[in-house]
């Protein structure tokens, strides 16, 4: 007989694990060279040219460059636009996905600049207590032992033997 565990948690039926490329390996080659898998896998950057890959954001770039990619970290985008450069998702789902995101972001913040700031309820006063409760102390009871009574019956005197 086969004893079935219960499954606990979300488990995804394949995990998608990304190939790793760093912005620092990406700053030796000439300015506005187009970089996708085949040029990273022709550099030795990456091992699969068929395998997804992310661009990750370490390390200072200077020069512009064309990048493509499945992913790529935000800090990593804003260094490659910041030095002049474009970045382009491979996967235009996700790309959607992405652009949705930022722009549902920007609709929650002009809604939250919108909207009138909230009322504020007076206080009321703290009700006072009385003199007199605040003035008696918590009655301390003693920590003493019990003491023990013997476990026998004590015997009847007016019984007759």
């Amino acid at each position: 007989m086969i004893k079935r565990l219960p499954k606990v948690g979300f488990r995804p039926k394949t995990s998608i694990i990304y190939q790793i490329v760093k912005l620092e390996s990406l700053a030796r080659f000439k300015e506005n060279t187009i970089v996708n898998a085949e040029f990273l896998k022709s550099h030795g950057l990456i091992r699969s040219a068929t395998l997804p890959y992310k661009i990750l954001g370490d390390g200072e770039l200077k020069k512009p460059f064309i990048v493509h990619a499945n992913r790529f970290s935000k800090s990593a985008q804003e260094k490659i636009t910041k030095a002049g450069g474009k970045t382009e998702f491979l996967d235009k789902e996700y790309e959607q996905e992405q652009k949705d995101i930022s722009d549902r972001k920007l609709r929650d913040a002009a809604y939250e600049k919108s909207r009138p700031a909230p009322v504020e309820k007076p206080k009321e006063a703290p009700i006072e207590k009385s003199k007199t409760a605040s003035a008696e102390k918590p009655k301390v009871v003693s920590a003493e032992k019990p003491k023990v009574v013997s476990a026998e019956k004590p015997k009847d005197k007016n019984k007759a033997a």
